[in-house]
């Protein structure tokens, strides 16, 4: 056997493994391949001032990332990226969204539009806690 570190997947690996945990969820009797979703916010001018990503899977919407330039921030593009993307997940079926936010970062944000604190994990970074949080539909 041999392990090999990497930065990421190959095409060819990131298709095998895919595969491999859609058998295996397939056999568990879940049938539900990972639906990836990308919104992109531009200003008037055609720059790219915000962006969300993420996926859907097992009736969940899970938001990996949500970022709004610095000048574009308290506008409300964030409030409309979370909920163009809850949109999405609701017309796909899904019954809740998660995500995880740092204790520096959008907590409050997050609360303000239905999410709630489900976990904590404390040193993460170190001296600092991580909120894992959803919302249901």
């Amino acid at each position: 056997m041999t392990i090999m570190t990497k930065d990421r997947f190959s095409p060819i690996e990131e298709s095998a493994v895919n595969e491999g945990f859609a058998e295996y969820n397939s056999i568990q009797g879940h049938q539900s391949p990972r639906q990836p979703i990308a919104l992109v916010c531009y200003s008037e001018d055609g720059e790219l001032i915000g962006a969300l990503d993420g996926y859907l899977f097992f009736d969940w919407l899970t938001v990996s990332r949500l970022w709004l330039a610095a000048d574009a921030r308290g506008q409300g593009r964030g409030t409309e990226l979370i909920l163009a993307a809850e949109a999405i997940a609701k017309e796909r079926g899904c019954v809740g969204s998660t995500l995880s936010t740092y204790d520096f970062q959008a907590r409050p944000f997050y609360e303000k539009l239905g999410y709630e604190v489900f976990g904590v994990l404390a040193d993460n970074p170190r001296g600092r806690e991580r909120f894992f949080m959803r919302k249901t539909f």
